[in-house]
């Protein structure tokens, strides 16, 4: 009599093994169970090096940010991971119930966000929503900034000004917002003019002057009690027949890790 071997391919690592089963359902032949799955960055890139624990086990991913925890307590866990320059907003983390003898997963990956000097950069973050769209590369004053969040996709008004929103949660663990405003210093509409908002938890934490080319102004505010942050631009429209569409930049907008 022949037997089939079925190979059991996971997204983090390949068990081969006569059989049935599958995610979940998958032996270790040990007295607790086994979680896998993979760590990675916010451009969904593996991480490899990353310190992966839940309660006193922990191991490292491999070069492909995998990782295998064996021998974890039964019940649901907390599996958490971490590394030197990387920061865990809350998706570095994730519950999985653990059973005897068996492999589980977390229902995602483990997302780690890069710092500088105890910053994470807001194009790091996860949206709700968003609407901007531009480059992220921009140039604000003279100055060239690298992660901006930025966008020109202005819906066409006639009475009222439009305006341009990103959402983002930051479940009260970042103590400062930061980022340089204004418009474009490639924009041809010298005229064009919006206002910039930092909304916490539906308060207004900032609101600029009427901006155009050439004027910047500096945001540095406390957000180390807010749950929602929300982004705003809002143009202004002088003639409601010919509304100007300018390129509203956010100049590398960022959060300081508490």
């Amino acid at each position: 009599m022949k037997y089939l071997c079925i190979l059991l391919v996971s997204a983090s690592l390949a068990l081969t093994g006569c059989g049935g089963g599958g995610k979940g359902s998958v032996s270790n032949g040990g007295s607790g169970g086994s979680i896998e799955g993979r760590v990675v960055n916010s451009e969904d890139t593996p991480l490899p090096g990353v310190i992966v624990s839940v309660g006193g086990t922990s191991t490292t991913t491999n070069n492909h940010g995998q990782f295998t925890l064996q021998n974890v307590a039964v019940g649901t866990q907390v599996v958490s991971a971490s590394l030197a320059g990387y920061y865990n907003d809350g998706r570095g983390s994730a519950s999985v119930t653990v059973v005897t003898g068996q492999v589980a997963y977390p229902a995602h990956d483990l997302v780690l966000v890069a710092t500088v000097n105890g910053e994470v950069y807001l194009r790091s973050l996860q949206a709700s929503s968003s609407d901007f769209t531009g480059d992220p590369q921009q140039t604000l004053g003279g100055t060239v900034y690298f992660n901006s969040v930025a966008g020109e996709a202005w819906h066409w008004g006639w009475t009222t000004p439009d305006t341009l929103q990103a959402i983002y949660s930051l479940g009260r663990r970042y103590s400062q917002f930061k980022s340089q405003v204004g418009v474009s210093d490639t924009e041809s509409d010298l005229n064009a003019e919006v206002i910039f908002k930092v909304i916490g938890d539906g308060t207004v934490l900032y609101q600029s002057k009427r901006l155009k080319v050439g004027i910047v102004e500096t945001v540095n505010i406390d957000v180390s009690n807010v749950l929602t942050l929300q982004v705003q631009v809002v143009r202004v429209v002088p003639d409601p027949y010919s509304p100007p569409t300018p390129t509203v930049v956010w100049g590398d907008p960022r959060v300081t890790t508490k």
